[in-house]
């Protein structure tokens, strides 16, 4: 198990949750003490899409997250990784995603 895969396990023992857009955006949200409202207007998105987001009742492509992610600037491989990942957790598909850089 690599250090990606171990730091995922730890982030998802403390949660109690697979580490997820929602997470992310929230821990966000947190560490910049901002509400949704202003999340939105960071994004450039409608208050209704965040709140979408964090409810988990819309996810994003892959060009979204790494637009998110430039925007906020955090890590886009994680924003990416985390995106594909619900898409594969909202199928139902018991499959684990790992994104890494092109050479």
């Amino acid at each position: 198990m690599n250090t990606k895969n171990r730091a995922d396990k730890i982030v998802e023992e403390l949660l109690g949750e697979p580490v997820s857009l929602c997470i992310l955006l929230q821990g966000y949200m947190a560490q910049h003490e901002i509400t949704q409202t202003e999340l939105a207007r960071r994004l450039g998105v409608t208050r209704g899409f965040v709140h979408q987001l964090i409810a988990k009742k819309r996810f994003v492509s892959l060009e979204k997250a790494a637009e998110i992610a430039r925007t906020l600037g955090e890590p886009e491989q994680m924003f990416v990784k985390v995106a594909l990942q619900d898409q594969v957790d909202n199928a139902e598909l018991a499959y684990s995603v790992e994104v890494r850089k092109r050479a």
